[in-house]
């Protein structure tokens, strides 16, 4: 099974049944598609390599502690492959790091809020932010919202969203 996985995934690759106008593969083309999917098949070095990396290391955000891990995993592992020349090339990666958030309502009934920041979320000055808070029952409502009339206030768009596979 793992070593139809693997196959399978390098097929969308090599395979012009994907792009109506892409050209057909020339016969020296194809024998190497043919000989790279027949090792696909033979070797399982591939899928152990990710199911590694998924296993050992986990997801990784970039500019995370995470993805510093994965990068180290790559280098030991390439190394304990017999690769020569293997280095980590370091580059410079703004990351983006949750802190707290909360929110309250402050009248005409106080209460607390349960609320997340998404990723690349500019910050909140400090002392917070207290202003007079808009609903939108949809997205497209507040597209519709007249420029400038939400300025100085806080949007709120109460739109259901739809369940998907990552949940």
């Amino acid at each position: 099974m793992k070593k139809f996985l693997a196959a399978a995934a390098l097929l969308p690759l090599f395979s012009n049944a994907y792009a109506a106008d892409a050209p057909s593969l020339t016969a020296v083309q194809k024998k190497t598609v043919d000989k790279i999917i027949s090792y696909a098949l033979d070797d399982d070095t591939a899928y152990e390599m990710l199911e590694s990396l998924t296993t050992e290391v986990g997801p990784r955000l970039a500019g995370s502690e995470a993805e510093a891990r994965g990068r180290e995993w790559g280098a030991a592992k390439f190394k304990s492959l017999g690769l020569k020349n293997v280095r980590v090339e370091t580059y410079p990666m703004p990351a983006w790091t949750r802190i707290s958030e909360s929110a309250a309502i402050v009248s005409p009934f106080p209460q607390p809020l349960t609320v997340t920041a998404l990723g690349r979320s500019v910050a909140t000055p400090e002392g917070g932010v207290a202003a007079e808070v808009v609903r939108f029952t949809t997205l497209d409502d507040l597209k519709r919202a007249a420029l400038g009339s939400l300025d100085g206030k806080i949007v709120f768009v109460d739109e259901k969203l739809m369940r998907t596979q990552d949940g």
